[in-house]
């Protein structure tokens, strides 16, 4: 309204009480107590937002940087708390017992380690782009209520690392994208605690009461596996044999790495510009998520394999193992949980399979 007649000074005094409104009610609804966290976190974000709409130059004079500052220090904390008001529903899964005796039966008595591990490799399948993507948008169509409100991700610290917009009655079509990619997303981290928990762990403790698996025959597998760079082959076999060891807290801080290293060099191989270039003229590797959003990686990968790269790895929706270790921010419980032990089988699968393809492509030639 003031912006419209030339008065200044209202202007920034309307924007100054609009924050300070903002912040009033965030702080009354968080010393409300349990279940009004959540809300106070809401407001204390609106009311940064609304401060950081005051100009530069009137912002000494207001202590809009001090206030933004104790705000994002409040916001924190608010959102500690709304994790700890945040339950968790469990309810009983049909036919388990079923999956966990297939998943044993599919990798017994195997004549020799690599075949069991061949076995193992298929244990479960890989997540179904197209499927799970046409499952999603019926989800969003069938259930219509759930599309009108969007979400928030909490880190385990409590801050915000994802927000999911809501769709509604919406027409746009880059929130209508956005939405649907958090739902793949999400439906995917569910179907990874369920793989592992009803198939990887019992598939691998089968395994390791049949066979034993040295340093020295998983350092040949990836000496001898094309996929994995003659410089890494020591970093690698030992993230493997960690998992065999059942130690994928320590595993996965080498899987990651390793990981993103391997993608680098496919790409690579395919004529991919993996760096950039600064204005001094150094140039610098990308990491993992420039990596898989290169326009050459659907062909390196294909889209299915892309896809659980990118939603174990690189997206905030998900476990993030790429950033959650990179920076730090992995915490006990998150590496004693499904993801690494997901993630430590995906590096041994991949590996495996570029045994068997290199052995075939082999094979033809030689006919």
């Amino acid at each position: 309204m003031y912006m419209k007649i030339p008065n200044e000074s209202k202007y920034i005094y309307t924007l100054v009480k609009t924050a300070e409104c903002y912040a009033q009610d965030a702080e009354k609804n968080f010393n409300l107590g349990n279940g009004a966290k959540l809300i106070s976190s809401s407001l204390f974000e609106s009311a940064i937002h609304a401060y950081r709409k005051i100009p530069k130059k009137f912002r000494e004079e207001h202590s809009i940087d001090q206030k933004i500052s104790m705000l994002r220090y409040k916001l924190n904390e608010a959102g500690r708390h709304t994790l700890d008001e945040m339950g968790t529903i469990r309810t009983p899964l049909e036919g388990a017992d079923e999956v966990l005796a297939a998943s044993r039966c599919h990798v017994s008595d195997k004549i020799s380690e690599f075949e069991a591990l061949v076995y193992f490799s298929g244990v479960c399948n890989i997540p179904d782009y197209a499927s799970l993507k046409q499952t999603e948008k019926e989800n969003m169509s069938q259930y219509f209520l759930s599309s009108l409100f969007g979400s928030t991700q909490y880190s385990s610290d409590g801050r915000v690392v994802a927000k999911t917009p809501s769709v509604g009655f919406s027409d746009d079509q880059d929130s209508v994208d956005v939405a649907l990619d958090d739902k793949m997303v999400r439906s995917f981290s569910h179907e990874v605690g369920l793989n592992v928990q009803l198939s990887i762990i019992p598939a691998l403790q089968q395994i390791l009461s049949e066979h034993t698996f040295s340093k020295n025959f998983v350092f040949e597998m990836c000496d001898f596996s094309p996929l994995v760079p003659k410089s890494n082959v020591n970093l690698v076999a030992n993230a493997i044999w960690l998992g065999f060891e059942l130690d994928f807290s320590t595993a996965i801080h080498l899987i990651a790495p390793q990981i993103e290293n391997i993608v680098r060099e496919q790409l690579k191989k395919h004529g991919a510009h993996t760096t950039n270039i600064d204005k001094n003229g150094i140039e610098h590797e990308n990491g993992l998520s420039t990596l898989l959003d290169m326009q050459e990686a659907v062909a390196v990968f294909g889209q299915d394999k892309l896809f659980e790269l990118k939603a174990l790895f690189a997206n905030s929706i998900g476990p993030n193992l790429r950033n959650e270790v990179a920076h730090g921010l992995l915490t006990d419980s998150a590496a004693y949980s499904a993801s690494p032990v997901y993630a430590w089988w995906m590096l041994l699968r991949m590996v495996i399979h570029s045994i068997i393809v290199s052995s075939e492509e082999s094979n033809e030639a030689d006919n």
